[in-house]
Parts: structure tokens; C-alpha cells; sequence
């Protein structure tokens, strides 16, 4: 991705996850966030090793399904830093090496309210928090002033500046929804997802 802009700081978004498989709430999720803040673009991180999860499908695949999910979208890339790196992936490493990438862009982490909660359980959260700023959409069922007041204990305890957006953040397919059966979610899948999925034998599925 090339980005050019001499008036301002640079605004790039970073979405990170599994992607297991990406769906259309990934990129309604991308166009609302970059579209409420003014971002410039918008990278799209798939996680290599997750700390906190396992049995993921093969992180090629995921990189793969990720491409097609946001393929010909401007301003938006795909990265594989995470998924070409050895060993676990934490965020720390990755914004570490954006920030080396794009010196002097301001970083907008893309992250749901349930995340938000967990954030500070992330290696050197305190770090993350001086190389980024976030951006929090709320999740069904989680209460705006709970939020806000998560927000406001992190923001007081590692110095994180989170915007929490108004509008509730698109609920969608989940991984463990794909694993137990993915024919009934195929409306939330991009047709080349899909396409793939096939051709891959992915979460059950083969020529269907």
C-alpha cells in the first residue's frame, strides 16, 4: 500500500483476527470505522499463531480467504506479517514493525467491545497503548456505559486513547459457527470466499 498526504498525519487503520473464515461484517466493520474517523486505508492483519486460540485452519488458507474477502478495495491491503512470522503473534511485534514500515502514521486499532475487555491481558499492553490509538465497536448486548467505563479505566491505567463508535458493530459468521457448518452462513460470504472454501474442502464443504 502507498500512502501520500503532506497536510496531516497519516490515519491508518489496522484490523487484526483470525479470519476463520473473513465475512461480509468484516468489511461492512472496515468501511464504517474508516468512514466515522477519516482514515487513509485501511490493513487488514489475519493472526499467524493466536495466544488465546487454537486449532484455527491453516494460517495460509486464512491469509488466503483474507485476500479474496478485500480484494480490489482502495486503500485497503492485506498484510502477511503476522502469518509469515515464526511462533506466536502478539501485537506488540506487529505495531512494532508498522510503525517501522510507516514512520510517523498514527495507528487506529480496530477492535469489538468484547476485545476491549481483554485488552489489557495483551504482552505490554502499556507499549501497544503508546504506538496506537483504538477503535471500539460496541457488540450487541454489551452496555454502552459498561464500555465507556472500561475505556476510561484503561485510558487511566496504560495511557490508551480509545474511541468508542456510536453504531453497534456488525455481528456476523463466527469460527465456531464455520466449524460446525457453513452452508446456512453462505450469504455472509463473499462468492470467491466461497469459491475457495470449495476448491480447499474447507470446514466440510466441497463442491457445493
Amino acid at each position: 500500500m502507498t500512502i501520500t498526504n503532506e497536510q496531516r498525519p497519516l490515519k491508518l487503520g489496522i484490523l487484526g483476527g483470525t479470519f476463520d473464515p473473513p465475512h461480509k461484517s468484516h468489511v461492512e466493520l472496515c468501511r464504517y470505522a474508516s468512514d466515522s474517523l477519516g482514515l487513509d486505508g485501511i490493513v487488514v492483519v489475519p493472526t499467524g499463531s493466536h495466544p488465546f486460540k487454537s486449532g484455527e485452519t491453516d494460517k495460509s488458507d486464512r491469509y488466503n480467504m483474507a485476500m479474496l474477502a478485500f480484494d480490489g478495495m482502495k486503500g485497503y491491503s492485506v498484510s502477511d506479517i503476522e502469518i509469515a512470522r515464526e511462533g506466536m503473534s502478539y501485537t506488540i511485534d506487529t505495531l512494532t514493525e508498522l510503525s517501522r514500515i510507516w514512520p510517523g502514521v498514527e495507528f487506529y486499532f480496530i477492535i469489538g467491545s468484547d476485545i476491549l475487555r481483554e485488552a489489557h491481558l495483551w504482552r505490554d499492553f502499556l507499549a501497544v497503548s503508546k504506538l496506537t490509538r483504538f477503535i471500539c465497536c460496541p457488540r450487541a448486548g454489551d452496555s454502552r456505559e459498561m464500555i465507556l467505563l472500561t475505556a476510561e479505566k484503561l485510558s487511566r491505567n496504560f495511557y490508551s486513547k480509545i474511541i468508542v463508535l456510536d453504531t453497534l458493530m456488525p455481528e456476523g459468521l463466527s469460527s465456531t459457527q464455520a466449524r460446525k457448518g457453513i452452508m446456512e452462513y453462505r450469504d455472509e460470504l463473499d462468492e470467491k470466499v466461497w469459491e475457495y472454501i470449495n476448491q480447499k474442502g474447507l470446514y466440510g464443504q466441497r463442491n457445493q
